[in-house]
């Protein structure tokens, strides 16, 4: 058994603890980051297209926002928790029950440089992370998920000599199997891999939200279609700026392997080619639809003319 495991007393009985910490991600919409100022990553494992995308600004240690791809975010790191390893977090002053550990971080989002923030509540993520590797699937199931309903498969877990880590819906867990001092500098790389799946889908989503707004499904023939392609078309350099869907590079192995896992567990490659598919054939649709509009009206107004013509022939035969 690696790492120390301590004891509790909960309601007469004798329970094994963990020691688990945990980072709460969560969007910064309508950011004002003029009060903020952003220094580049450090990091050498993603391609130099993403990395300059990547930035950072420390508000504390354990409270930074992250600009990803013109995205903002907000991390906030835990205390070390006691984890019973069912439903209770415990800092040695408050229990807080696992699906309300939100409780904890809304505390910790009280500060003089956060005042002016509004995290979305709808778009809240987490990260765990334990140095004791004895937690069993059970245990692992109700900290992601808050119940015993997780399932793991070689697709939602990365299995590697120093680390394991468990996927689910809302974040993931890091388990550190050997004490090594690369153990932190890893989960800093999962964190900000992580971010870059979270912004590669939320712009995706974006995109076909700005769609929403160009597109008027009961009058589809009068869409801008300028307005449209110009979407399409920012679309398309946006994946080739941000080396989208393979922002790792390949010689750097296990970040390598683990975007691979972070991209299938949170459908950024799902999202994005739904996207890039809507959108292209949306404008092909649309592009369509106008050109066979406009040849109408030329044959419309070519016969219109070839009337016209034949009145005043017939006419000006008449009178002479």
């Amino acid at each position: 058994m690696f790492g120390g495991v301590n004891l509790i007393k909960q309601e007469n009985k004798v329970l094994s603890t963990h020691k688990i910490s945990a980072y709460q991600i969560c969007l910064l919409r309508d950011f004002d980051k003029s009060d903020f100022k952003f220094e580049e990553i450090k990091h050498d494992f993603i391609h130099e297209s993403v990395k300059k995308e990547c930035k950072v600004y420390k508000i504390q240690n354990d409270i930074k926002i992250f600009q990803i791809l013109n995205l903002y975010f907000l991390v906030i790191k835990s205390v070390d928790f006691e984890y019973d390893g069912d439903e209770t977090l415990c800092n040695g002053q408050k229990e807080y029950p696992v699906k309300d550990i939100d409780r904890y971080f809304y505390g910790r989002r009280k500060s003089d440089k956060l005042n002016n923030i509004r995290p979305d509540k709808d778009f809240l993520y987490y990260v765990f992370v334990s140095r004791d590797n004895d937690l069993n699937d059970y245990q692992i199931s109700m900290l992601l998920r808050g119940s015993k309903t997780l399932k793991f498969s070689s697709n939602n877990r990365y299995m590697a000599e120093d680390i394991h880590i468990s996927f689910a819906e809302k974040g993931f867990l890091v388990v550190q199997n050997f004490q090594h001092n690369e153990f932190d500098d890893k989960i800093k790389r999962l964190i900000l891999l992580f971010l870059i799946g979270l912004a590669y889908k939320t712009s995706a989503s974006n995109f076909i939200d700005q769609i929403k707004d160009v597109v008027d499904v009961s009058n589809i023939e009068e869409t801008d279609i300028k307005a449209l392609e110009k979407i399409r078309d920012d679309f398309c350099f946006y994946n080739i700026k941000s080396f989208f869907l393979n922002p790792v590079k390949q010689e750097y192995h296990q970040s390598y392997k683990t975007w691979d896992f972070i991209a299938e567990n949170y459908n950024v490659r799902e999202i994005y080619n739904e996207s890039k598919k809507q959108i292209s054939e949306l404008a092909s649709l649309v592009r369509g639809k106008q050109d066979k509009k406009f040849e109408h009206k030329m044959i419309t107004l070519g016969i219109f003319v070839t009337v016209i013509v034949a009145i005043c022939s017939f006419l000006t035969g008449k009178y002479l």
